[in-house]
């Protein structure tokens, strides 16, 4: 009879494992809760110099008189990141001072690591030009320059209009 218990028990037992370990295979996984690949950001230039040149489009094409536009955007440069740092500051007796900064990391997974990105600077508009489908008076032409100065940050004698 007590083989019979200990076969039971030893049977029992195995099977409470098994099950023990079939459940810390399924509820085991990534702790971040991050089953998808991690989306980098990277600034499309291209992208950005469509959206302004559509937005201004529809702005100049709302002053009566102006008809039809056709409108080019010249970017300087491209988009600046700044990253995260970390700033160590270490003041001696002596009055010697030491800083060390260094780039903070966002580890993703055992071998991945980013640098976290803490800000980025768009490019500055170099320059615009603007095709208006009908013949425009020197005043309308006036206007069309001031708001596309106005809505790009950028001096009149960057921005071209003609029909």
């Amino acid at each position: 009879m007590t083989e019979k218990i200990k076969k039971i028990n030893g049977i029992t037992i195995a099977v409470i494992l098994l099950a023990v370990g079939v459940l810390m295979v399924l509820f085991s996984g990534k702790k971040d809760g991050s089953t998808e690949p991690v989306e980098k950001y990277v600034f499309d230039e291209s992208a950005y110099e469509e959206q302004l040149e559509k937005r201004l489009k529809d702005i100049v094409e709302n002053i009566d008189g102006v008809g039809n536009v056709s409108v080019m955007i010249t970017l300087e440069g491209s988009a600046v990141y700044t990253y995260a740092t970390d700033t160590a500051y270490d003041t001696h007796a002596d009055g010697d001072s030491k800083t060390q900064s260094n780039v903070v990391l966002s580890v993703k997974g055992s071998n991945n690591k980013e640098a976290v990105i803490s800000g980025y600077k768009l490019p500055s508009v170099k320059g615009a030009a603007v095709v208006c489908s009908r013949a425009l008076s020197p005043s309308l032409e006036m206007k069309v320059v001031g708001i596309v100065s106005s809505a790009l940050g950028i001096p009149t004698n960057r921005i071209f209009v003609t029909n």
